[in-house]
């Protein structure tokens, strides 16, 4: 026979169920008011924000918020074609500490998802910092174990075109936002890890009709690893009108890179628009390059590499730059004429190190930078440059050709010099000057066989030989000759070259070059060019 509890017993299990429907009458009250709370915190925002969605519950019990079918809209009271505006499928978040919010004012949870969604900003508003005025967040700070956008699409609108558009996916852990009131540097805001892959990315430069075009990019915080599969440089008009539309000569530059890692980049620091890393290696590159000289030419100054790279708006610090097997291709066409010239540089190599464009006075003298390739698939060619990191110091160059057949470049010469090479070989060329903002001082010294050079006439429309100035040229100004067996004094050219400050380095370094050539010959001064 079963024993009936007693009366005291009774008792107490009636509280028990008492108390338990009390607090589950207090946890339905709760969520009613936080639910009712939060509808009325989204109503009572500025009137340039326009806020809708098709749903929201908070749960005390599972410490949850769910929003579905979030958009948000900022627009600009002064400005009002411009917008913010932020669309969200799915909104979730776990694990929220209620009382810390209501009590400290402090946003702590265990995880917050933002599930396929859009996000589109405009470039006016964020240049102006225009921000809605009047609204205060209902925390201070922020403290977030894990924060997961999945399947969002970014962009950035500027003058009604789209300048900036990515779709991915990214995780972030460990976020610690001390005060909502101060800017987001590295003493305010941190974070654990970060993760994030985006299959493509576009980025257009509309003042130069370009657009970058990225695939598979890869950041990942817990590896030090930064990663892109492919980036292309794609242009937005053709090689003929992208000089006629700015009005002047150009680079029209056309590129594929694969394989481009940075290894050991310091995250935080890009939040303060510095990139730090240990390595930056690009595996292989095709390039192509073509300019138009007959347009006029842009009469600004071009600055000198180490001045150009304190242009870049990010601070860069790289131990070292690997650039890999590079296919490069520049055209030209002259401005006297009717047909392009072609200079091709193959299996080109290139390593620097350091790279530093905001050099400290701690910092070493100089950035070295390796160059190695063949020229017209012919021969080899090396090169060291030193950029200088102190403003006191010059730039070096110091390199050689080598085994060169020099009828290859007959596709350039023949168009943009006017000359013919029947037969010749550099055996050697060697050459060390140093530049500097105003010339370059320095030599060359070289050593070749059997070079037969024909003067063309100078008609656009004719590839005839000019008898005369051909005659000249090989009995008087070239001769067939220079090997070993002549004195080196005999074989060295001056480089002596006053720069012009509104051609680009590579313009400075090549007519050096060739300056020095020149000299090396009695009438060198007579060779055209």
């Amino acid at each position: 026979m079963t024993k009936k509890p007693s009366a005291p017993s009774k008792k107490i299990l009636i509280i028990i169920v008492a108390l338990c429907l009390v607090l589950v009458s207090v946890f339905f009250i709760l969520d009613a008011i936080a639910n009712r709370k939060i509808k009325t915190a989204l109503t009572q925002l500025p009137a340039s924000i326009q806020l809708t969605y098709s749903s929201v519950h908070m749960s005390i019990i599972k410490s949850s918020l769910v929003i579905d079918d979030l958009v948000v809209k900022y627009l600009s009271p002064e400005n009002t074609k411009h917008q913010h505006e932020l669309s969200i499928k799915h909104v979730s978040a776990n694990g929220i500490h209620l009382l810390q919010l209501l009590s400290d004012k402090k946003l702590v949870a265990r995880n917050i998802l933002l599930d396929s969604g859009e996000i589109n900003l405009d470039q006016f508003l964020l240049d102006k910092k225009d921000y809605p005025e009047g609204m205060n967040a209902p925390f201070e700070s922020v403290s977030i174990n894990e924060l997961r956008l999945s399947d969002i699409k970014a962009s950035i609108q500027e003058r009604n075109q789209e300048k900036i558009s990515f779709e991915g996916n990214c995780t972030i852990e460990s976020i610690k936002i001390d005060s909502l009131n101060k800017s987001f540097d590295k003493n305010n805001f941190s974070f654990g890890a970060f993760h994030a892959f985006a299959p493509n990315v576009k980025y257009v430069i509309a003042d130069a009709y370009q657009s970058i075009h990225i695939k598979g990019l890869v950041l990942d915080s817990k590896k030090s690893l930064f990663h892109i599969d492919t980036c292309r440089i794609v242009p937005l008009l053709n090689k003929f009108q992208m000089g006629e539309k700015q009005g002047h000569q150009v680079d029209y530059i056309e590129s594929m890179s694969a394989g481009i890692d940075i290894e050991k980049i310091d995250m935080m620091q890009l939040i303060n628009k510095k990139l730090i890393a240990e390595k930056i290696s690009v595996r292989q590159n095709r390039i192509y390059a073509f300019r138009d000289r007959r347009l006029p030419l842009e009469t600004k100054t071009k600055p000198l590499p180490a001045e150009y790279f304190k242009t870049i708006p990010l601070e860069i610090r790289v131990k070292d730059i690997s650039i890999g097997n590079t296919y490069f291709e520049y055209e030209e066409f002259p401005k006297k004429g009717k047909q392009t010239g072609i200079l091709k540089i193959l299996h080109l190599r290139v390593g620097i190190s350091p790279f530093i464009n905001h050099p400290m006075s701690n910092d070493p003298a100089y950035m070295k930078m390796k160059v190695e390739g063949s020229l017209m698939g012919s021969g080899s060619v090396r090169a060291l440059m030193q950029f200088p990191l102190q403003k006191q110091n010059e730039y070096e160059v110091d390199g050689a050709f080598n085994d060169l057949d020099l009828t290859t470049l007959n596709a350039s010469a023949e168009n943009l010099g006017k000359i013919h090479i029947e037969s010749g070989l550099l055996n050697s060329l060697s050459f060390q000057f140093r530049l500097d903002e105003e010339k370059s001082t320095g030599k060359i010294v070289g050593e070749y066989h059997q070079l037969v050079i024909d003067k063309l006439r100078e008609k656009p429309d004719e590839k005839k030989k000019d008898k005369f100035k051909s005659f000249f040229l090989k009995n008087f100004i070239v001769p067939k000759n220079k090997d070993k067996t002549l004195a080196e004094s005999k074989r060295t050219g001056k480089v002596d070259y006053k720069r012009d400050p509104s051609r680009y380095f590579s313009y400075y370094l090549l007519h050096s070059l060739l300056t020095g050539v020149k000299s090396s010959f009695s009438l060198g001064f007579l060779l055209p060019g």
